[in-house]
C-alpha cells in the first residue's frame, strides 16, 4: 500500500485497507521492505478467502453516511 510517510498519500488508509484485507484471508500485504522475503515465500501456498459483496450491506453503509451527511448543514 502506499505510505503518508513517504508522500504517497495523504493519509494512510490504504494501509488501513490493506491489513483488515490481510485480516480476513484475502490477500498477502507486506507493510515493509522487511517483510517482503516473508509475504514472497508465502505467495507458493496462499489461496486467497473468496469476497462476496452483499448488497444490502453496501446500501446501509451508503444510507448511514448519507443521513450523517444531511445532519451536518
Amino acid at each position: 500500500p502506499r505510505m503518508k510517510r513517504y508522500g504517497e498519500a495523504v493519509n494512510d488508509h490504504q494501509v488501513t485497507t490493506a491489513r483488515e484485507f490481510a485480516a480476513r484471508g484475502h490477500l498477502l500485504a507486506a507493510l515493509g521492505t522487511e517483510e517482503m522475503p516473508e509475504m514472497i515465500k508465502a505467495l507458493l501456498e496462499f489461496t486467497p478467502a473468496k469476497r462476496t459483496a452483499s448488497g444490502a450491506t453496501i446500501v446501509a453503509r451508503v444510507k448511514s453516511f448519507l443521513e450523517s451527511v444531511s445532519r451536518v448543514g
